[in-house]
């Protein structure tokens, strides 16, 4: 049976770079960008004033999850910046380039790449839908989450379906290697026609 995958990343690119000049624990702490301690410079990336975050407890946690990052060297892999150890930023996977592109997501954004999936089904009749989108967006959509169960329901009507949230969304696709990102949605299923 041909298989339907699909899968994209609900972020967009900022304008915003940075050159990672300095790691610590096998390349999963960033300790310099731009040759200066980590912390700042990506806060002063951000736009965020020391006077703002505080002892960054509860600002940046809460905001840390709407800005993931990405690698001109792998740019289909994108992670977050997943706390603050001292001057360095602890990322959520292993970095996988030095070159740095900064990206954002709104919750929008986020409900935008369900549909566009969707609507790529181009005539499969799905008779049933396997998806994985990121644990993050739970936090970042609150009650819209519920958008995508009604949008899956329509979609399915009666058939079967079943969406996960797990904490990382890998995928391959025939012919290329596997691919670890967040931030993703992916649907899988059957063509029985």
């Amino acid at each position: 049976m041909p298989i339907f995958l699909k899968g994209d990343i609900g972020v967009h690119q900022t304008d915003k770079t940075f050159k990672i000049t300095g790691t610590a624990c096998n390349e999963y702490v960033i300790t310099k960008i731009n040759q200066k301690p980590a912390k700042m410079q990506f806060f002063n990336l951000l736009d965020f004033p020391v006077e703002q975050f505080g002892e960054l407890d509860h600002f940046y946690y809460k905001t840390s999850d709407y800005f993931p990052i990405t690698f001109e060297e792998d740019s289909e892999r994108v992670i977050g910046v997943a706390g603050i150890f001292g001057d360095s930023l602890v990322v959520s996977h292993k970095l996988s380039g030095k070159n740095v592109k900064l990206l954002s997501i709104t919750g929008e954004e986020i409900l935008k790449t369900l549909e566009k999936i969707i609507k790529e089904k181009n005539g499969c009749h799905l008779p049933f839908l396997l998806g994985f989108s990121s644990a993050v967006y739970l936090f970042m959509l609150g009650q819209r989450t519920f958008d995508i169960k009604d949008m899956l329901d329509k979609i399915m009507g009666e058939k079967p379906y079943l969406m996960l949230f797990p904490m990382v969304e890998n995928i391959c696709y025939d012919g290329k290697n596997p691919s670890i990102r967040v931030y993703s949605t992916n649907l899988l299923s059957f063509d029985c026609k």
